[in-house]
């Protein structure tokens, strides 16, 4: 892993000529590496290419936090198992030793691909997000069980979904790279605070959400599958049964087990996801009225109210 013995993020540097050489032409220039302080090191993608780039991949113990906003990814350790990674998800990797593998980056049908990965050596785990890699792996073992351990490693690896608003953060420090900070030292603190706050929600989203009773871990994959589908497709007339249905649960065990690992009912997580979807189309200037349907709303007084109870303003006051 390339390391950058100057903290840089207004001049990001690129790759060695030496690894461009291997990389397709159409990647080439969409790739940056920041370092806003040591021993955290950022990795961004924001590619418009016909062509998929399939390479293989190694590094040494560490956490690595890969979030995909557009395109698909497919990615795994040698001799391990494929992991399928689709826009709006993130892979978590937690490796106790040197490992190796590959990945596949796909655009979208519109040649779209975004993604930020965030890569924190073992060494630095406890230092700069104050929790031991111990202690961080069994946590994990709480919520993800052990479908994402490797049997051939010391590594954990898992894809899960992100909400929307995390993505809309994401999205929000992808395009501050592009822009001018006032001073260098400034442009790095922001980015090294935004950064830990990325990392927080997602294990806020991941792993924090631990309750007396835990869902037994034969239904945490379709309780995550669950979750998937509201944040996919939150302007659906989405009912328990329907759900329960899509997901192989009945609707006791869905009800419940939802609520235990993500603190919210099935209904007030979709009404959350769809009124977060709202903010982002009315800041991009979508009407009131065209939000409140894409998103699922069929009466706008109704959209207005829920929206004035979750966010605090009117949707008009944020067109």
């Amino acid at each position: 892993m390339h390391h950058l013995n100057k903290p840089l993020l207004l001049q990001p540097t690129k790759l060695p000529e030496h690894i461009l050489q291997a990389i397709p032409q159409d990647w080439q220039q969409s790739l940056n590496i920041y370092s806003p302080c040591r021993d955290l090191t950022l990795h961004s993608v924001n590619a418009s290419s016909r062509h998929p780039w399939l390479f293989q991949s190694e590094g040494e113990a560490a956490l690595n936090l890969c979030f995909l906003l557009a395109g698909e990814m497919r990615t795994g350790f040698h001799d391990g198992g494929t992991y399928h990674v689709n826009a709006g998800s993130a892979v978590f990797m937690l490796s106790n030793q040197h490992t190796q593998g590959w990945n596949e980056f796909v655009s979208q049908q519109n040649h779209d691909f975004r993604m930020l990965n965030i890569h924190i050596p073992k060494s630095a785990i406890e230092s700069l997000i104050g929790v031991e890699m111990s202690l961080l792996r069994q946590q994990s073992h709480t919520i993800f069980g052990h479908s994402g351990e490797q049997q051939h490693l010391d590594a954990l690896m898992t894809c899960v979904p992100i909400s929307l608003s995390l993505q809309s953060r994401i999205s929000e420090l992808l395009t501050s790279f592009q822009q001018t900070a006032p001073h260098q030292v400034i442009g790095n603190l922001y980015c090294r605070a935004k950064i830990l706050e990325l990392i927080a929600l997602f294990l806020q989203e991941n792993i924090c959400q631990q309750t007396i009773s835990l869902p037994v871990p034969c239904d945490r994959k379709r309780l995550m599958q669950a979750r998937y589908l509201l944040e996919k497709e939150y302007a659906q007339d989405w009912c328990v049964a329907d759900l329960a249905a899509r997901v192989g649960l009945n609707e006791k065990r869905l009800q419940t087990g939802f609520k235990a690992l993500y603190g919210k009912s099935v209904y007030a997580f979709l009404i959350h996801t769809r009124i977060q979807a709202a903010v982002i189309l009315l800041q991009q200037g979508v009407s009131v009225t065209d939000t409140a349907t894409m998103v699922g709303f069929s009466h706008l007084s109704h959209f207005s109210r829920v929206f004035r109870e979750h966010i605090g303003v009117s949707p008009k006051q944020l067109v």
